[in-house]
């Protein structure tokens, strides 16, 4: 497609680490140029969990993400802790960082900057029919 880029899906949002480096991988997507910031730095992942319903990220979609290490206030992350991955809407308080869910089923985790790791900023959502 012209004007499209082809990014990996690179696992689900609960497998670990995801990365991008140099890997060939079964399942892409095709996603318009303007999407995204940078194709080397963009993969996605297929959501397994519901604690972002509530700004309509669900389970089964494929959230596209940024790789970066850093967030400001209110982005939405793939945070890991203790080697899983989670999105979670960043916010910081004191000296302290909050992982917050969109879901009032889900406490909000609070977390010294040191405990976690930032692997990405979301900057999409694609609803996918069926398995990736």
């Amino acid at each position: 497609y012209q004007n499209c880029s082809k990014i990996p899906i690179v696992g689900e949002i609960a497998a670990g680490i995801p990365t991008v480096v140099n890997r060939e991988y079964e399942n892409y997507l095709q996603i318009p140029n303007e999407w995204i910031y940078s194709t080397e730095r963009t993969f996605a992942l297929e959501v397994t969990g519901n604690s972002m319903n509530g700004i309509w990220i669900e389970r089964g979609d494929a959230v596209i993400v940024h790789q970066q290490d850093n967030a400001i206030n209110g982005d939405i992350i793939v945070a890991i802790i203790n080697g899983e991955a989670t999105i979670k809407r960043y916010m910081t308080m004191g000296d302290s960082i909050l992982l917050l869910s969109e879901n009032n089923d889900f406490e909000p985790i609070q977390m010294k900057e040191e405990d976690i790791a930032i692997n990405g900023k979301v900057i999409g959502v694609m609803k996918l029919c069926g398995d990736i």
